[in-house]
């Protein structure tokens, strides 16, 4: 399994959706162009990289945005290196069909979650409500992840649930839980 996150073919389609999702570049200052030029060899670097368990997330540019609907008050995000948000994307693709049918369904995550919207969400609470469901619970665990020390734990589970460890994964998962983040 492992092998497949790294496979040639699957970093190529991770890259095209990270290209296709654009966005700006990290602390290495790289832009999508920048990447795109030696594209073969940034993928057969990372490529070796994983499979030798040499990989090393890069530290996380933080850049404050402003928060929408709400003037003059901002939040920070954090912008990872393009070839970690590919590296991210190919771990994504082989882990998501894995993971995916073990959520609840009523669970709509975030934003990641496939084929789901805040507007389901909205959608399912109103059937709830129709249907004399008297209670509805909204758990956010961002603080939790933000602010637990736990990260190596978690890492220790996502990577040896169904089958899925090995040292590159383990790795990669705890780099980019511990990132740095890096305020220029």
């Amino acid at each position: 399994m492992v092998n497949k996150v790294y496979e040639s073919k699957n970093l190529r389609a991770a890259w095209e959706k990270v290209k296709a999702n654009r966005g700006s570049g990290g602390v290495d200052g790289q832009t999508l162009d920048d990447f795109e030029q030696d594209c073969e060899e940034h993928l057969s670097r990372l490529h070796e990289e994983l499979r030798a368990d040499r990989y090393q997330p890069l530290p996380v540019r933080r850049v404050n945005i402003p928060k929408a609907g709400k003037p003059g008050e901002t939040r920070l995000l954090g912008i990872p290196a393009i070839v970690d948000r590919v590296c991210q994307q190919a771990l994504l693709t082989r882990l998501e069909p894995i993971f995916e049918p073990l959520f609840d369904d009523s669970s709509f995550g975030y934003r990641y979650r496939p084929g789901r919207s805040a507007k389901d969400a909205l959608r399912k609470m109103w059937r709830e409500i129709e249907a004399g469901a008297e209670w509805i619970v909204d758990a956010d665990l961002k603080d939790y992840v933000r602010h637990n020390s736990r990260h190596s734990s978690t890492a220790n589970w996502l990577v040896k649930h169904k089958g899925l460890a090995h040292p590159c994964l383990g790795g990669a998962v705890r780099g980019w839980l511990r990132a740095r983040p890096h305020v220029p």
